[in-house]
């Protein structure tokens, strides 16, 4: 089989790229010939069809009035992804497309192509863009779904893109325009990996029939951790909405106990500021963690924190943990109860109470037993609901079906 595999970025950049890497490796594993499309960039991994990637696009970079508005055009619809991705179709013929992200530098645009080529496609929804112009169901510092059932210009009202009334105006426009020409009908199946995603997606207007949830696989080691180190960690983005005032906050109830945070963003200096005035030398930044350095990283944590304050999705951190035996805390919100069961695989805590979170961080940093009985039923978790085979097996059927239908 064929399989056209489309992201917007074709090198580790997130979550979405994760999954996509991983189901790429297992299907050329299995045989099956995978074709990608995407945006050239100088990180890419390297193949065959490089010439078929849209030229990088950097919207930040747009001075004058005309560029913007060209910029504006190519969010809302592509012409040269279009075209580019016809010629592809044109000399390769899959037999399915698999999208992930594609919002922005590929757009909607691409699908036109895929329907005048016959190829049926299938999506992985990784974030809210389909129902929020600003991805994340959060502005000015606290969730939001306004947005959710159509009314878009809530985020010109508040500023949702960047603080920008100018780049919310062109992201609103993009997701009316985009619902209201049904930019987004001709996709066959729609993989949301949380129930909580799912829900929004039908709230959004997406029909329930092409809705399917599944949860996302992660890679599991050939044997869970067997080495606990003590620390608590924390992987991804410091930013406001990952809930880092409240990590450190709690952090700062628990000065024996060492708090490990892996990731940059916007709040690292500050953060870093306002620890060193109080001598918080137990929370260490780590800043950038390269990916090969990152399981060992994981395996020596007593558990993982993640007290984000968004309606958090499918998180490949925290799937990352459970497949190497390491509990979790994390927030009750969004698609995290659905991933961990409260005193089995980790525990749950009120999102923003940085009391709650202290006191179940100092729970499992008083007892490495309990944090090993819950890493070893993290372990069965990931097993059973999140190991890639099965979810192999599941996609090429669903790309079979699709293909039984043209």
């Amino acid at each position: 089989m064929k399989v056209l595999l489309v992201n917007k970025f074709l090198y580790p950049a997130g979550g979405a790229e994760a999954v996509m890497f991983l189901m790429w490796r297992y299907l050329e594993a299995e045989g099956h010939a995978v074709i990608p499309f995407g945006m050239a960039h100088p990180r890419n991994v390297l193949t065959a069809y490089d010439d078929a990637l849209v030229p990088p696009i950097n919207y930040e970079g747009q001075v004058s009035l005309r560029a913007q508005v060209a910029a504006a055009r190519a969010i809302w619809f592509s012409d040269e992804a279009r075209r580019r991705l016809a010629r592809l179709l044109a000399e390769t013929h899959p037999d399915v497309a698999h999208l992930h992200n594609i919002y922005h530098q590929l757009s909607p645009a691409i699908l036109d192509a895929l329907r005048q080529a016959g190829v049926p496609a299938v999506m992985t929804v990784h974030d809210y863009k389909l129902a929020c112009p600003n991805y994340r169901l959060f502005t000015e510092d606290a969730p939001c779904t306004r947005c959710v059932g159509g009314s878009f210009h809530h985020a010109v009202i508040h500023r949702c893109v960047k603080g920008s009334r100018s780049k919310s105006l062109v992201c609103a426009i993009e997701n009316s325009l985009h619902r209201r020409t049904g930019a987004y009908d001709s996709i066959a199946r729609f993989i949301a990996p949380s129930r909580f995603l799912r829900d929004i997606l039908l709230r959004a207007g997406l029909p329930d029939s092409k809705l399917l949830h599944w949860p996302n696989p992660v890679d599991l080691p050939p044997v869970p951790r067997s080495r606990d180190a003590g620390y608590i960690l924390f992987c991804g983005r410091l930013a406001a909405e990952k809930g880092l005032w409240t990590l450190v906050r709690a952090a700062e109830r628990l000065p024996k106990v060492e708090f490990r945070l892996a990731g940059e963003g916007p709040l690292r200096a500050e953060l870093e500021t306002w620890c060193l005035e109080r001598s918080l030398y137990h929370i260490r930044f780590l800043g950038f963690v390269p990916p090969e350095d990152m399981p060992a990283l994981m395996r020596g944590a007593r558990c993982l924190v993640m007290p984000s304050e968004w309606y958090e999705n499918s998180p490949m951190a925290l799937l990352e943990a459970l497949g190497h035996g390491v509990p979790v805390v994390a927030s009750a919100i969004g698609g995290l109860p659905e991933l961990i069961e409260h005193g089995q695989e980790g525990l749950l805590v009120p999102p923003g109470n940085h009391e709650a979170l202290a006191e179940a961080l100092a729970q499992l940093a008083a007892d490495p037993a309990q944090a090993a009985r819950m890493g070893w039923a993290a372990r069965k978790r990931a097993e059973r609901d999140h190991a890639p085979r099965p979810y192999l097996e599941r996609l090429l059927e669903l790309y079979a079906e699709l293909g039984r239908a043209r």
